[in-house]
């Protein structure tokens, strides 16, 4: 009888135990973390966690002492050496943004039968504006698939802490705990619909608008044009520019601040990002995409990844956008002819094509969000829906 295929490996658990400490020391460096009480830390569990930080693994590191293995973007996995290594040690799961990777789920299943927890944000992406965001409907199949004890996790006070459009943190207070704990049992039996909607009551949070004040920083708005690129005064996309902690449009000359408590000054229309972002993504319903006229042009290094490796093509090319097209030097790339476009990281943008994977990386001013709205309103119209979800 052939041996049977166990995904764990002993020196996951002994590099598991063996990095915490130092995990836990790293997750407290720009914040005051405290962290709840897990009632029973001897047992697998699907933990799902919603995305806040660049650190958000090493505070379940510190809530779950018991070995667990995370669910990785790609990012993560595409730097030569380093990938090697900590997918040797930790058994790092990779999976791909916006897609549904039938390798990944495999892997979980083993480390489910494996007797180990899995840790995942089903949101797949961390919070630009301090709300959750969109998690892909296909989790309720794979809950339903590895049946473990659903862990949620809450992560309370990260986007105040690290925005994902800044380069910089600002100290506050971060709380880690446990929301709810759903068994095998409650979920079996639901329906995929019914489930799907547990999923995201139970990792819902919005921290937009509830007027905690962080260290103020003189560089507080930087980077904000990452992720908020049409000016609400002039209606002009790709003008925005933020110096210090003013906010404003190069174009019009219109002109914020953005403060400590994560609101922005009266001279904004918009209290919060979230109410900016939201606007924004009202605004693409007036693009035509039959448009020849461009969109924004940016200069950005452009590598081929071949997992875990990136092959550079490009130190430095002219990106540029269209309604329904991207433009990379020489070359086009149509809208209808890229499976996905996905972000990683603050602004890093990946292209998936039928037959390899390229990453577009600009200088700190590259709002990625911008080449993702555009490329979801174009298939949103292609296929008569509205613009409920643009990519991210």
């Amino acid at each position: 009888m052939a041996k049977k295929y166990r995904y764990h490996k002993p020196r996951h658990t002994f590099c598991y135990h063996l990095i915490r400490p130092a995990f836990k020391l790293v997750a407290g460096s720009n914040a005051k973390v405290t962290y709840g009480k897990l009632e029973n830390p001897n047992r697998p569990y699907l933990i799902m966690f919603n995305h806040q930080t660049g650190h958000d693994q090493f505070y379940i590191y510190g809530l779950v002492p018991r070995t667990t293995y995370f669910v990785a973007s790609e990012d993560l996995l595409a730097k030569g050496l380093l990938s090697r290594f900590l997918t040797f040690v930790c058994g790092i799961v990779p999976i791909r943004k916006n897609a549904t990777d039938a390798h990944t789920v495999k892997m979980c299943y083993k480390i489910a039968q494996d007797g180990y927890s899995v840790a995942l944000s089903p949101e797949g992406n961390r919070t630009f504006y301090g709300r959750t965001m969109h998690s892909n409907p296909a989790i309720a199949k794979f809950i339903k698939l590895l049946k473990l004890p659903l862990l949620f996790v809450h992560i309370d006070g990260g986007y105040g802490v690290e925005p994902r459009w800044s380069n910089k943190p600002r100290y506050g207070k971060i709380h880690v705990s446990v929301r709810k704990v759903v068994e095998p049992e409650e979920y079996k039996d639901m329906p995929i619909d019914q489930l799907y909607q547990l999923v995201k009551d139970n990792i819902y949070v919005d921290e937009s608008a509830d007027g905690r004040v962080y260290k103020d920083i003189p560089t507080s708005a930087e980077y904000l044009e990452r992720v908020l690129y049409r000016c609400p005064k002039c209606g002009h996309v790709a003008t925005m520019e933020s110096h210090g902690r003013k906010f404003g449009c190069f174009h019009c000359g219109f002109e914020t601040q953005y403060l400590p408590n994560k609101f922005f000054s009266d001279t904004s229309p918009f209290k919060t990002v979230a109410d900016w972002w939201q606007w924004q993504n009202t605004m693409m319903s007036t693009v035509d995409i039959n448009s020849n006229e461009m969109v924004a042009s940016n200069i950005v290094r452009v590598d081929k990844v071949e997992f875990p490796n990136k092959k550079n093509i490009a130190k430095k090319c002219t990106l540029k956008l269209f309604a329904n097209k991207l433009v990379a030097g020489d070359t086009t790339y149509h809208f209808d002819d890229i499976r996905t476009l996905s972000i990683c990281g603050r602004n890093k943008l990946y292209m998936y094509l039928d037959d390899k994977t390229i990453q577009f990386k600009g200088d700190k001013r590259l709002s990625a969000v911008m080449y993702l709205n555009y490329f979801y309103h174009y298939n949103n119209v292609k296929e008569g829906k509205d613009d409920d979800f643009l990519g991210i």
